[in-house]
């Protein structure tokens, strides 16, 4: 659900419309957690973490994404992001080459460990400063508000297709992701 809240500024040029900025967010911001597919390849890290991020937002970012994804493989961790759900997306402040959004998110994955196999699904909600660049609209600045882990349903619940929301996964990325092999060997130790 994206909510609209506007307080106007002076502009220094014609208002883009906020429907489109905000998509353009949510492609920009949702295209972040594809780093976790790259590898410690600084590079392609940081080339894809410009298409979303400017100036020191890009600086921060770099570091903590290539800091986490280095320490991720000395660990034997891998992620898999299946799903990114916006529950909420507020304009506080926009203007023709800013604009300020208050975002409510949650991300659900597959986090691998030394090949032990669980679903993870965290809420997140920030402020967003974007900039307006001649590329599209790039974040500038974000203050997290909230972090918080999700578990509303068990692993098995999810691919037993009960309800469950705001990041969960569909149970056949479950099945993709190798989940039901893990949950059936562990049925089977039993035996």
């Amino acid at each position: 659900m994206v909510t609209w809240l506007l307080i106007l500024s002076c502009t220094s040029g014609p208002l883009p419309r906020l429907s489109d900025v905000i998509v353009d967010f949510q492609r920009s911001h949702t295209r972040i957690y594809d780093v976790y597919n790259l590898g410690v390849d600084p590079e392609k890290i940081h080339n894809l973490l410009a298409r979303s991020f400017v100036g020191e937002a890009l600086t921060a970012e770099y570091i903590e994404h290539f800091t986490t994804i280095h320490h991720m493989g000395t660990e034997d961790t891998s992620i898999d992001i299946r799903t990114v759900d916006y529950n909420s997306i507020s304009a506080v402040h926009f203007t023709s080459d800013e604009v300020r959004l208050d975002v409510d998110w949650s991300v659900g994955g597959v986090v691998t460990h030394r090949s032990h196999k669980h679903t993870r699904v965290n809420r997140y909600r920030a402020l967003y400063t974007l900039n307006a660049t001649e590329q599209s609209w790039r974040i500038a600045d974000t203050k997290m508000r909230s972090v918080e882990r999700i578990r509303r349903a068990s692993d098995e619940d999810i691919l037993n297709g009960q309800e469950a929301s705001g990041g969960y996964l569909d149970p056949l990325d479950l099945l993709d992701a190798g989940m039901m092999e893990e949950i059936q060997e562990e049925a089977n130790v039993g035996d």
